[in-house]
């Protein structure tokens, strides 16, 4: 996962959730309502008013007036949710289902609409078929509700009463509401009246729902940021300190205290998690494959070059993939950003969603699907636009996982890629200076995409111990991780050009640090060179110390207390500041 802190999302904090699955390809199930005359049903949990206006409240800037027309927050029910997958998974294996879609904005109206205009179809319903949990509520809020743990089922002519024994068996509601039509119309009854009835093209995406053209403008204020020259800034005199600091950064240090509140091995198909690698990797059942998934964003880099930020965002991702061993196959997106009304918000969006294409098509990867969450803004002032990228890989061979920990003593480290002057928009900038400027890292794909089949056919040929990618902190942070998650240390003694501060806490682009254990040197660099990947020896691990030159020497053991004790302080302290404000 990622977690990112900014003042931005004080008021307006972004959460996007990426849930994977797999599914065998003859089992796929369509979101379509394809033959005429099929009942139409709404199977799960009853119909309140919960989240109506849930998506047109989200287009709108959080004010206090906009706190007023809040719709009532949906509650999930994470076990009906379940019964209602095992229920529709059920249901498709009996051979009765003809298409289904889980109900999120617009409820009722949003599933029946795009079902059946994919298929060329209509529908019409029935609300009063629909059950309910609160009384005297309209067909415009059954229409519009957004409740949680609900689906709209299309199953064949005269299999009705399968469907409905199979929703019995688990608990849930089955209401047939209504039938597939071949009038291309979203018809709703109630009490025998029509009370809605339009075609249901004109409220699909990509059918005739309006689209929109908009104009955009460059704030002017970017070119200040951008002209920000780091290398003016006067060098640390002590770089240990320097790394402690950006240790205790939240958005470095570790996140443990987060992802142990969850079950994250849970059906025994979690190889490796858990911060022990770039990416998570999952088993599949019943074969020697894994999916390596992976979420990244740097908002800093979009919110001052969107293009390159939201590519940088896709090739981090991409990296991560890599690392494991995997090759990554596609990916999915939430793309969050303030009031797109507004000309330079709307610049932001138009810049990010064109690096993500140009990222993707480089690297020939898929964009599956995705979300866009606007108007995240506050007092006025948006997030740090945020297009968080979701990607999945694959590898081949599950045993041969890589991850992020020193193994051996001995081991050779290596850099692979070319670390330069990349510290613009840099945690280092952030922590040590409180600066928020300079140009994001360098952007070079075609060596990215090197980079990327490098590391994958490097994990497929078990040439790596371990491999992790440079980012956030640069090249020292990345040591003290892989220290730290081997619990051994590191003797780095190599040349450098430029400036050392570059050298130690650039976040460049395009770098990873691996370890190879000596008889497996010369064919990894055969194969990097094969690649045209660059190839610098850093040193050897082994040790109780960090060692990087004469600039750095800190223990391991140090290095790991300041790490993972500061989120877990941060939140006692927010504990205890928030007791004592109950208690005044």
């Amino acid at each position: 996962g990622e977690i990112y802190f900014d003042d931005s999302y004080s008021q307006n904090p972004i959460i996007n959730a990426m849930a994977v699955g797999i599914v065998e390809t003859h089992r796929i199930i369509r979101a379509t309502a394809d033959i005429p005359g099929s009942p139409v049903f709404v199977v799960g949990a009853a119909t309140g008013r919960d989240g109506i206006h849930g998506a047109t409240f989200a287009s709108e800037d959080l004010s206090e007036a906009s706190a007023e027309r809040r719709p009532s927050v949906q509650i999930g029910d994470p076990f009906k949710e379940k019964l209602l997958l095992e229920a529709t998974l059920e249901l498709s294996d009996s051979g009765t289902l003809i298409g289904v879609q889980d109900m999120g904005a617009a409820g009722i109206a949003c599933s029946c609409s795009e079902t059946s205009d994919r298929a060329g179809t209509g529908i019409e319903i029935d609300v009063n078929k629909v059950s309910r949990r609160e009384e005297n509520m309209t067909a415009y809020e059954v229409c519009l509700s957004e409740s949680q743990e609900r689906m709209l089922v299309i199953v064949k002519a005269g299999q009705e009463q399968t469907a409905r024994d199979i929703f019995a068996k688990w608990d849930l509601h089955a209401d047939e509401v209504g039938r597939v039509t071949d009038t291309g119309r979203f018809v709703v009854y109630e009490d025998g009246k029509i009370v809605a009835d339009v075609p249901s093209t004109s409220l699909v995406l990509g059918g005739g729902a309006p689209q929109y053209r908009r104009n955009y403008r460059r704030p002017d204020s970017l070119d200040a940021l951008i002209n920000f020259d780091p290398s003016h800034l006067p060098a640390p005199a002590d770089y240990t300190k320097v790394l402690k600091k950006l240790l205790a950064s939240p958005n470095i240090a570790s996140k443990r205290w987060i992802y142990e509140q969850y079950d994250h091995t849970i059906g025994t198909n979690t190889r490796v998690g858990g911060g022990r690698s770039d990416a998570a990797v999952v088993r599949v059942p019943g074969t020697r494959r894994a999916l390596a998934i992976s979420t990244d964003c740097n908002s800093r880099y979009v919110g001052i070059d969107p293009r390159r930020g939201a590519a940088l965002a896709v090739l981090e991702s991409a990296r991560n993939i890599a690392c494991t061993g995997g090759r990554p196959v596609g990916i999915t997106n939430c793309l969050n950003f303030g009031n797109p009304m507004k000309l330079e918000n709307y610049y932001f969006f138009h810049e990010a969603v064109s690096g993500i294409a140009d990222a993707c098509e480089a690297l020939e990867v898929p964009v599956t699907g995705g979300n866009v969450s606007f108007y995240n803004e506050s007092g006025g002032k948006p997030v740090l636009p945020t297009p968080a990228i979701g990607m999945v890989g694959l590898l081949e061979n599950v045993e041969n996982a890589v991850t992020i920990d020193f193994k051996e003593e001995g081991d050779f480290i290596a850099l692979l890629g070319d670390i330069g002057p990349d510290l613009g928009c840099s945690e280092y900038l952030k922590v040590i200076h409180g600066v928020r400027a300079g140009v994001p890292p360098r952007l070079d794909i075609p060596k990215e995409k090197s980079l990327i089949e490098l590391l994958a056919d490097l994990g497929e040929a078990n040439l790596l111990q371990s491999a992790h990618d440079i980012s956030e902190g640069g090249l020292a942070v990345t040591i003290a991780e892989q220290a730290m998650a081997g619990n051994i240390g590191a003797i780095l003694t190599f040349p450098w050009k430029g400036l050392v501060v570059d050298t130690l806490f650039a976040e460049s682009s395009g770098c990873v640090v691996v370890t190879v254990s000596h008889d497996k040197w010369a064919g990894f660099k055969h194969l990097a060179t094969e690649h045209g990947v660059k190839v610098q020896m850093l040193g050897r691990v082994g040790g109780s110390l960090i060692i990087i030159n004469d600039w750095i020497n800190l223990p391991v053991s140090e290095a790991e207390r300041i790490y993972e004790s500061v989120i877990p302080d941060l939140m006692t302290e927010k504990a205890m500041l928030s007791s004592l404000e109950k208690e005044s």
